[in-house]
């Protein structure tokens, strides 16, 4: 995992030159893993020989930067070649940087914008706009502590290499160049899917003392709010043993999170236990934790924990409703930690594919094989939640935003319908409808809460991927 201090090239000009020592001072007060470097100054926006200076150091140490910042304006196109990420300070009413429309000039390219003045007569409107350039250099800090991370994929063999895509999540071939673009892919955002046999798994499983395991069942069932009779302590303990193998595992190839295909071998009898409390576990530590595969969801989770200090509730779209103006997600594994630091209400329930679940037909084939433990977990309502999910073979991240609303109040048995833990979104349901793109992003969404529709669009920009709303706002 990324850990070394991010390491930003810093260029000037005329405008901001009397003021780079008092700059420089307050920004690494804020930041203090971020290593400002190059501190070049150039004499205007036509200074070519400065210019040409500048790219030959950028180039020197290109390798062991993690972006660019210039104060004073645009320079050319040779400044986004080196595939960094850059922010433009611009100045009001300064000299020079109106003569380009910088993000226009920039377009596609990796390039975001803030302001610094001197001229601001509220101190409120200044302190903003520091606090506007902190928060995009914060994007590069998080994008270099994403840096070399590791997640490990636990599959069986005949769904290896596949990813999310393999009729679970996509219900369309797989594009035929789908390994090698998708590896290329992450290799660009320095990602590392480990694959894991889930023998290995299975085989760490066996080898947990049974009081370590009691410990944690323990604790599961203390900090639930109840654990439901359809299922039992026996079968909490299996999932604390595989949440056990899961920590030996990420300890022994130093990885930062799981990804497990968890319904596929269940069903076939490989397993027989689901990972969701193992999964809600990871998550309240803010590592990730994601079942059924789904190594889109949990990049974005990745992401989202880095960016946002939070985990996502990772649902299935179980329901469009243009009626009531809803989109409903639902998964029978959730953080119980949605802001990040809090903790809220949970209930410990057998999993969904059960005979009590009134929406699966009896003779749904994998109904009742097992009454392994799930959590429903209370969500909050009335608030802001901002749904994404990142598409890497496509390079594209998928946006929108909504309000929390009470399920219940809206439909009947809404509990023990599908899967455990259920959240309800008040949104645009017929632009959602319109615009939810299935085969770019596949059935599941990530769900953080709060607002970080401007900051997921910041994000896709350094890392060179489209937005692609779903809401349409």
């Amino acid at each position: 995992m990324g850990g070394k201090a991010t390491k930003i090239y810093t260029i000037f000009l005329p405008y901001y030159l009397s003021r780079k020592d008092e700059i420089i001072n307050k920004l690494s007060s804020h930041q203090k893993n971020v290593e400002f470097v190059g501190f070049d100054k150039l004499s205007g926006i036509t200074d070519a020989t400065g210019k040409n200076t500048v790219y030959k150091n950028i180039k020197k140490l290109k390798n062991n930067l993690d972006g660019i910042l210039v104060f004073g304006g645009y320079l050319d196109n040779k400044l986004t070649s080196f595939g960094l990420p850059v922010i433009i300070v611009r100045a009001v009413m300064g000299a020079g940087d109106w003569q380009k429309g910088i993000l226009n000039f920039y377009k596609n390219e990796k390039v975001l914008t803030a302001s610094l003045t001197n001229v601001d007569i509220s101190k409120q409107i200044s302190d903003s706009r520091f606090t506007g350039l902190i928060s995009k250099i914060n994007l590069i800090v998080a994008l270099n502590k994403i840096k070399k991370t590791k997640l490990l994929l636990f599959q069986e063999p005949e769904v290896l290499g596949n990813y999310d895509i393999y009729g679970m999540d996509f219900h369309t071939p797989l594009p035929k160049d789908y390994n090698e673009v998708y590896s290329r892919n992450l290799r660009e955002l320095n990602l590392d899917i480990k694959h894991i046999s889930l023998i290995e798994l299975l085989e760490n499983m066996n080898e947990i003392e049974e009081t370590n395991a009691e410990k944690i069942t323990n604790m599961w069932i203390s900090e639930a709010k109840e654990v439901k009779s359809e299922t039992n302590k026996n079968e909490i303990s299996k999932v604390a043993k595989i949440y056990l193998a899961m920590e030996n595992l990420m300890k022994k190839y130093d990885a930062a999170g799981i990804i497990i295909r968890s319904l596929v071998p269940w069903s076939k009898k490989i397993i027989d236990v689901t990972p969701c409390l193992a999964n809600t576990e990871l998550n309240k530590q803010l590592k990730v934790g994601v079942c059924e595969g789904l190594v889109n969801n949990a990049i974005t989770e990745l992401f989202g924990i880095h960016f946002a200090g939070k985990p996502s509730f990772i649902g299935d779209v179980v329901g469009i409703d243009t009626i009531n103006d809803t989109v409903i997600f639902a998964h029978c594994q959730s953080p119980i930690n949605p802001h990040g630091n809090d903790r809220v209400h949970y209930v410990i329930r057998s999993h969904a594919l059960q005979k009590e679940n009134k929406m699966f037909p009896k003779d749904y084939p994998e109904i009742g094989k097992s009454v392994s433990a799930a959590v429903k977990v209370d969500l909050p309502i009335n608030e802001v939640v901002t749904i994404t999910k990142m598409s890497i073979y496509y390079k594209k991240i998928a946006i929108s935003t909504g309000m929390t609303v009470p399920g219940w109040k809206l439909y009947k048995d809404f509990d023990d319908r599908l899967c455990r833990t259920k959240l309800v979104v008040k949104t645009n349901a017929k632009a959602f409808e319109e615009y939810y793109d299935t085969v770019t992003f596949g059935v599941h969404r990530n769900i953080l809460f709060g607002d970080y529709r401007e900051k997921i669009k910041e994000i896709a920009t350094i890392i060179g991927y489209e937005v692609v709303d779903e809401g349409k706002h």
